[in-house]
């Protein structure tokens, strides 16, 4: 509100990018790390699936994936894929990947994530059952949720919980900024 007052604070697609890769990277540290804890200590599943910390690229790349899926939803005219393009070239630069191999594993999760929440188009939720596929989660599933190769529903709950904090607020973003080319 008290932007509106006075005008909001102008940013970059390029550096709005930036802001946008470097914190959530940071973020999704701190809350893999949390993630890594609560699976291998799962009261859901039989037995731990020992996961390590190291291993968080999918997360990472889940993370972004449903994030980028919700741009058009807030920027227009172009401005949404310039921002999204912007995104992958950063994260492509701090995971140390090609810019086309990454854009080709987010298509590959987002057509993942589609699939393992239809018919409900809110990426949010597919989060936590693309982290359950992608990390093998199913094999360490109690019998009658393994039989069903379906993520428990107290698992989903309690994975919803944690990665909320990672969905970008472009509401707020909007708010406070004028985006600028």
């Amino acid at each position: 509100m008290f932007a509106t007052l006075i005008g909001k604070k102008k940013m970059t697609e390029e550096a709005l990018a930036n802001t946008l890769v470097e914190g959530t990277l940071k973020t999704s540290d701190i809350i893999f790390n949390e993630v890594v804890d609560y699976l291998n200590e799962c009261p859901h599943f039989d037995r731990s699936p020992e996961l390590k910390r190291e291993d968080d690229l999918d997360f990472i790349i889940t993370v972004f994936t449903c994030n980028i899926s919700r741009i058009p939803n807030f920027l227009t005219g172009g401005q949404d894929k310039r921002v999204a393009q912007w995104i992958i070239k950063k994260l492509a630069y701090a995971l140390y990947m090609d810019v086309r191999e990454l854009s080709t594993r987010i298509s590959k999760c987002k057509s993942l994530m589609k699939r393992l929440n239809h018919p409900s188009k809110n990426l949010i939720y597919a989060m936590p059952k693309a982290v359950f596929t992608l990390y093998g989660l199913n094999d360490f599933q109690q019998p009658y949720f393994k039989d069903l190769n379906s993520p428990n529903p107290l698992y989903l709950k309690e994975m919803n919980l944690m990665l909320e904090h990672l969905v970008w607020d472009w509401e707020f973003l909007k708010e406070e900024f004028k985006i600028t080319p």
